[in-house]
């Protein structure tokens, strides 16, 4: 086995890990997408899988330690509920922006 082979990743997707029937609103403490706000989708063994309807889609959700994130609510269940049962991953892609979005509006407004 080559060296590069043995630190390659798997890619993350729907299909090989389970959506969780709660999401949470986190905030990154550590990495390159640190102070932002995203979606904890599911777990996968030890890590959480997060999204953020842009880069990070349903279909290319990043595994993060859950060290490096800080909780900061949970989804509306039926909201979420929604997203999970739409097949057109665009359109769940932004459903999840949108959640986000309006998330930080009333964060903001405190």
């Amino acid at each position: 086995m080559r060296k590069s082979d043995k630190h390659r990743r798997e890619r993350i997707t729907t299909e090989s890990a389970e959506l969780s029937r709660q999401a949470y609103y986190v905030r990154s403490l550590a990495g390159h997408d640190k102070d932002q706000i995203l979606l904890q989708c599911g777990r996968r063994g030890r890590f959480v899988l997060i999204c953020d309807g842009g880069t990070r889609g349903l279909k290319q959700m990043k595994q993060k330690n859950p060290k490096h994130l800080a909780i900061l609510g949970s989804v509306d269940a039926q909201k979420w509920q929604r997203i999970r049962d739409i097949k057109d991953t665009a359109a769940a892609n932004a459903q999840i922006r949108k959640l986000i979005k309006s998330y930080q509006r009333r964060e903001k407004l405190g």
